[in-house]
């Protein structure tokens, strides 16, 4: 007989529909539901990162949870908390599990001096455990914490079963919810791009169907099909360049052509969408002989904002809407590098987003 009862599984579902529904808030949304649906109010949201090797709470925020334990934990006690420490061994050895709880950590104590037992000692927490445990991939990514004072006892069967339903839930809702968020920073950077660009820019679907374009793209097109559809422009613009066999069939690819005194450029990507792994396409219509839109030049970057020339290769990736993946791989540098490269990018440009870089680069062009 389940545990569980109706009304439990009812705010199961509340819990994954209302945490799906809007994404801004993802973060603040976790906590909120874990305290009104469940009454877990001692709880956190944690992001942990690694850095060569070791793992690092980059950022965690709790509606109740007083300030100074947060600090204390991303400081200093997350280095010794054996959850975290051996965390891929854990989520291997309970694969069917969406959570840990320190009742897991027979073998794995941590030394009786840690920071991490000081904190729970401070602050009087008796039992512990993360939700949204990925026994998939083992990455350690977005966890909920849960914190149980020593007052209220072990967690029961109930609390147990309850961790298994929500740790499932939001285990598969961070997943959409990093995809959407990297659709987001993606689908921003281009429309920046056919905000501000002075050429013609156009992006399709992976059947050829036209997403977006800008006023320029149009003006220029209609030198090449007039008083047609854009999605009739569309079909000459690629017959000029390539067939629509080759473009359907196609992975990935970048052709020229040259027609009606433009330069015609369509280039195929695959490219991370919300839903999964897109193949968009995107053509670029500029006048023969004016390339300074479409490209960067290292040395006019390094003299305008002081970037170094591995920055500057890094920004023109970005402007060209390569995500910090695509960008490690096309430079073969590490994510951590990449990153890096970015902090000091927004730095000198004194810029906080992609879409912001792209608006300053172009409109100081």
């Amino acid at each position: 007989m389940s545990i569980l009862s109706p009304e439990d599984y009812e705010k199961v579902i509340e819990f994954y529909t209302r945490l799906n529904r809007d994404y801004s808030k993802f973060e603040e949304n976790s906590l909120e539901l874990m305290a009104e649906l469940f009454g877990y109010r001692l709880t956190a949201y944690c992001e942990y990162k690694s850095y060569n090797g070791r793992t690092e709470a980059e950022h965690i925020i709790s509606h109740t949870l007083r300030r100074d334990l947060l600090k204390q934990y991303k400081e200093e006690a997350v280095y010794d908390n054996p959850l975290i420490l051996n965390y891929a061994r854990l989520c291997y050895n309970n694969a069917d599990l969406n959570y840990l709880t320190d009742a897991h950590l027979v073998g794995y104590a941590p030394p009786t001096d840690s920071a991490y037992l000081r904190l729970l000692e401070e602050y009087h927490i008796g039992r512990y455990a993360v939700l949204g445990v990925n026994n998939t991939t083992r990455n350690l990514v977005h966890l909920i914490h849960v914190f149980m004072p020593q007052q209220y006892g072990d967690f029961t069967p109930h609390d147990l079963a309850l961790f298994a339903q929500i740790g499932r839930v939001f285990n598969y809702s961070k997943s959409l919810y990093s995809s959407h968020m990297q659709y987001v920073g993606h689908t921003e950077t281009l429309m920046a791009y056919c905000d501000t660009a002075d050429f013609g820019f156009a992006i399709l679907d992976r059947k050829g169907r036209l997403i977006q374009q800008n006023s320029l793209f149009k003006r220029y097109s209609s030198r090449i099909s007039a008083g047609l559809t854009d999605q009739e422009v569309i079909s000459d613009v690629l017959h000029a360049v390539i067939g629509q066999r080759d473009l359907l069939s196609s992975p990935n690819f970048l052709k020229t052509a040259q027609l009606a005194g433009l330069e015609i450029i369509v280039r195929k990507k695959r490219t991370e969408m919300s839903h999964g792994m897109e193949h968009l396409t995107f053509i670029t219509l500029n006048r023969i002989g004016s390339r300074k839109a479409l490209t960067i030049d290292h040395s006019e970057l390094t003299a305008r904002f002081g970037f170094t020339k591995r920055e500057a290769e890094v920004a023109e990736l970005i402007m060209i809407g390569c995500d910090n993946r695509q960008i490690s791989e096309t430079l073969f540098i590490a994510l951590p590098t990449v990153k890096a490269h970015i902090g000091h990018i927004f730095q000198k440009a004194g810029v906080s987003s992609r879409t912001e870089l792209v608006n300053t680069i172009r409109s100081q062009g």
